[in-house]
């Protein structure tokens, strides 16, 4: 489940490009039973996190960082065009034994980049990834400096490792099993249509929209290729319909004017 702040993220999240009122939120939020005081604490967090940049006051999106680290593979629906259809066998390495410990951000940084380009640790100041997505060794090392990676280290480009990597990343993914629940839950959605059924969109898509974000792109001989491009469509098309469901009972309902009334607000006015 995720948090409210996390939650709170994905609803500025959504009103991209464009930034989003603190009054949108509260409104939005009241959907899935948070209150507006939960709301303005979670911003609070979500700047001092470096995750939201105020625009003015009140007014919120996604700070730099934060859109980087989401589409540094390109935007959720099209990380898997990154991946090659033939893989050579190569791994980039990742070496920073040498840099200092004691610099605590830096480390940070440092992991959150790595860890988002689908690096795992071997040893530690060794981090590996399979090569088989369409970037070169220039490529990947400047996208990992962008995302945070120290301009002192290292990364390789390895065409034989003396160890079998795949454990590094843990249980494979059931894929299909994911897709299933989401072709499930798009025909429960069609059928609703109601308000309860665009938060149910809103939170399952989130979640999911999060996995795809984290997945490491792992190549095609490594995972259920088919059962994966499945997950991804099915994800996609369950998105697709659950923004138009929210966007009518929701986004419509909130849309805030330059005065600050909301139209819910307006609705409300009017039926007075």
């Amino acid at each position: 489940m995720a948090t409210v702040a996390a939650t709170v993220g994905a609803m500025v999240a959504a009103f991209a490009p464009r930034p989003v009122k603190t009054a949108e939120l509260e409104l939005a939020a009241a959907q899935l039973g948070i209150d507006a005081n939960q709301v303005r604490v979670a911003l609070s967090r979500l700047r001092s996190q470096g995750k939201i940049a105020s625009e003015s006051r009140g007014v919120y999106r996604l700070s730099e960082s934060v859109q980087l680290e989401q589409t540094a593979l390109g935007p959720w629906r099209e990380r898997l065009d990154r991946i090659a259809d033939a893989w050579d066998g190569d791994h980039f390495v990742a070496l920073t034994s040498w840099l200092p410990k004691s610099d605590r951000k830096a480390a940070r940084n440092r992991r959150r980049a790595l860890t988002r380009l689908g690096f795992r640790e071997h040893h530690p100041g060794v981090a590996i990834r399979p090569a088989n997505l369409h970037l070169s060794l220039e490529d990947m090392t400047e996208l990992l400096q962008r995302l945070g990676f120290d301009a002192e280290g290292d990364v390789l480009r390895a065409a034989e490792l003396s160890f079998d990597p795949r454990g590094h990343w843990g249980e494979s993914v059931d894929y299909r099993s994911r897709a299933r629940e989401l072709e499930d839950g798009l025909d429960e959605l069609r059928k609703d249509g109601s308000v309860d059924a665009a938060v149910t969109a809103f939170q399952v898509a989130n979640e999911r929209i999060r996995d795809c974000v984290r997945d490491p792109l792992l190549p095609h001989e490594w995972v259920d290729a088919a059962g994966r491009a499945r997950f991804w469509q099915a994800l996609i098309e369950y998105d697709a319909f659950g923004r138009t469901l929210w966007k009518r009972n929701v986004w419509d309902r909130v849309s805030v004017s330059p005065s600050g009334s909301s139209g819910a607000q307006k609705e409300s006015a009017r039926g007075a």
